[in-house]
């Protein structure tokens, strides 16, 4: 008897409506910088042109601006946050990476993981030695990783953690 209810309930949902959808947009995230590597910002739209196997194709959507691969706030855009909510995370989280600029600097020193495991040994979390093929941070950058985290007060907050 639950054998044939179900099967009589399987078979109605096989007639029920099945919504389908496609999208031929493709997002494309672009960095241009001059011949010494340095981003060139304020570029407008016109000086950018699609081709996918030599047709060109319209650009639907256009902004400029910086994109840190580093960090990624995920802001709450429901209309609870309309208006100068939504505005106040977005420039919260930008003034974010803003200060954060110099420890990604700092971190790029040396090939990754290197300078991090360093920082995190010098707040006190883990410790600096590494697994070949990495070798520890250069001692010459060692004030340029510590300096970056010190400006951002996290030596005095790691030590009240630990």
């Amino acid at each position: 008897m639950l054998a044939l209810a179900l099967g009589c309930c399987l078979v109605g949902l096989a007639g029920a409506a099945q919504f389908t959808a496609r999208t031929d947009l493709v997002e494309i995230y672009v960095s241009v910088t001059d011949a010494s590597g340095r981003p060139l910002d304020g570029l407008a739209r016109e000086a950018f042109h699609v081709r996918d196997n030599g047709i060109d194709r319209s650009i639907a959507a256009f902004a400029t601006g910086s994109l840190p691969l580093s960090m990624a706030v995920v802001v709450d855009r429901s209309f609870s946050m309309r208006g100068a909510r939504l505005a106040g995370a977005r420039a919260g989280a930008l003034a974010l990476d803003q200060r954060l600029q110099p420890l990604y600097e700092a971190l790029g020193v040396e090939p990754n993981p290197i300078p991090l495991k360093w920082a995190l040994s010098h707040l006190g979390f883990g410790e600096a030695d590494v697994r070949l093929p990495l070798t520890g941070l250069n001692p010459s950058h060692h004030a340029t990783v510590a300096g970056a985290l010190a400006r951002l007060e996290v030596v005095e907050a790691a030590a009240a953690v630990g």
